[in-house]
């Protein structure tokens, strides 16, 4: 079954900016919700079939904390600004990049939420 999985995902072609977005989105999962790299300039180097990503935004989800990531870092207003517009790309290859940490996230969250008696949410945005 682990080959046939793999043998699709060969043939599965993702753009430039499928790529950048879902990079974006495993960013805030990976670091647990606390970053966000996003704003990711670059080229695609055919050749070498490589993205090579420059000047990202680096937003930081912290409390009473802004600009931690230079001028460009909105804190979770940005986050929440780049949400807006990803949840119209959110496709397969987020499914794919973030599964794992979907899984453990959500566990997370429930755990917390249990220690501290607060409401969460399973949306992605929420901040």
């Amino acid at each position: 079954e682990d080959e046939d999985e793999e043998d699709s995902f060969r043939r599965v072609l993702f753009s430039p900016f499928e790529v950048a977005q879902a990079f974006s989105h495993f960013t805030y999962l990976a670091s647990g919700r606390k970053r966000l790299v996003c704003d990711l300039q670059g080229v695609f180097d055919e050749k070498e079939n490589v993205l090579k990503f420059s000047d990202p935004v680096v937003h930081y989800n912290g409390k009473n904390r802004t600009g931690v990531h230079g001028r460009t870092d909105r804190g979770r207003k940005g986050m929440a600004m780049f949400f807006e517009t990803h949840h119209g790309h959110c496709g397969y290859l987020c499914k794919l990049m973030n599964r794992g940490f979907r899984k453990h996230s959500h566990r997370a969250r429930s755990e917390r939420s249990k220690d501290q008696n607060a409401p969460h949410s399973s949306n992605p945005t929420a901040l």
